[in-house]
């Protein structure tokens, strides 16, 4: 199985972990979002519909001035107050929380259209005024009176929603506690992991350095490595601890044959030292012999030159005797020297 780097594996644990906050955060924004769109809805319905009664008390105060002086401006106006009681309308049934509340709506728009028709009949064409005018009256007042039935119907259907809302987190609760225990066992089964597989194994390399500072040479390294980081950190250490053993058996065997070589030296002087004293020897035997000689020599021409003949030709031949075994002491003879010696 092929090895893999310590950044590898941290950038794959970083990109579960990023992978499990992001869906997280997702899941819980898009709780959230779907809340506030509630929230928002139902505040949305309620300035709504508050609007829409308050366009309608416009539109029938208008309305009312008008039939009462027949001025054109409130007539206008009146008009301008009716198309924002049919925008709020739309409104309302766009953000509507269920087709129950998009029906009720929709009768509140057929009021709202009963009471223009009345007003229109009445105000501009005046027909039947006075027949008309206290059903137009009512149709205005009903409209008023629909604000607490309303009201409730949002409030009941907001209560219902919240409890519903209520129970979506509790889920959204429980899911996010489960992503965050997975988390934290990914997390756990991490350190472990690099425990295991980084911190232990680098931990005993160090100590493996440390042996090999105070010259024991017993390494502790990691068996197995699953990183290549640890692996080549491993094989260095290995490979320097065999350098420096190395180093220091050439430096030993390097010693040795040094203190071999004086060994040597220390040696050769000995001897040069013995044949300085053989040579001095040499020439103090060879100046000892000289000396008897010239003695030897001297006797004899003293003897010659007092008559003794005889004393002086034996002193000669005992010269020549001594001389001839002095030269003859470390080399080999022939045998007519020897006879003539003889």
């Amino acid at each position: 199985m092929r090895q893999k780097t310590i950044k590898q594996r941290l950038l794959a644990y970083y990109m579960i972990l990023f992978f499990l906050s992001t869906t997280i955060a997702v899941y819980i924004n898009i709780g959230t979002g779907k809340t506030l769109k509630i929230y928002s809805d139902f505040t949305n319905q309620y300035s709504g519909l508050n609007l829409f009664y308050k366009d309608v008390a416009v539109m029938d105060g208008y309305a009312q001035m008008y039939l009462y002086n027949s001025d054109e401006e409130y007539l206008e106006l009146y008009q301008q107050a009716l198309t924002r009681c049919y925008e709020d309308l739309s409104g309302l049934q766009d953000t509507a929380l269920n087709d129950k509340l998009v029906w009720k709506y929709t009768r509140l728009q057929n009021m709202v259209d009963t009471y223009s028709e009345v007003f229109e009949k009445i105000g501009i064409r005046r027909e039947n005024f006075q027949e008309n005018y206290g059903f137009y009256s009512r149709i205005a007042e009903n409209i008023k009176n629909t604000y607490m039935e309303y009201s409730t119907l949002i409030s009941d259907e907001m209560n219902v929603s919240s409890q519903r809302m209520h129970i979506q987190l509790e889920e959204q609760v429980g899911t996010t506690v489960i992503f965050v225990v997975a988390m934290m066992i990914g997390t756990l089964l991490f350190a472990y992991y690099s425990a295991k597989n980084i911190t232990v194994p680098i931990g005993k390399i160090v100590s493996s350095i440390e042996r090999i500072q105070k010259g024991n040479y017993d390494l502790n390294l990691p068996e197995k490595v699953k990183t290549v980081e640890v692996e080549i950190l491993k094989d260095a250490v290995q490979e320097m601890a065999d350098e420096v053993q190395n180093s220091i058996r050439h430096v030993q065997e390097k010693s040795q044959l040094e203190n071999q070589l004086l060994e040597k030296e220390n040696e050769n002087l000995k001897v040069k030292e013995l044949l300085i004293e053989t040579e001095l020897k040499v020439l103090q035997g060879q100046m000892n012999p000289h000396f008897l000689f010239n003695t030897l020599s001297l006797i004899s021409k003293m003897a010659y030159l007092e008559g003794a003949v005889k004393t002086s030709e034996l002193m000669e031949t005992t010269s020549d005797l001594l001389r001839y075994s002095l030269d003859k002491s470390n080399g080999v003879s022939d045998l007519y020297s020897e006879i003539d010696s003889v």
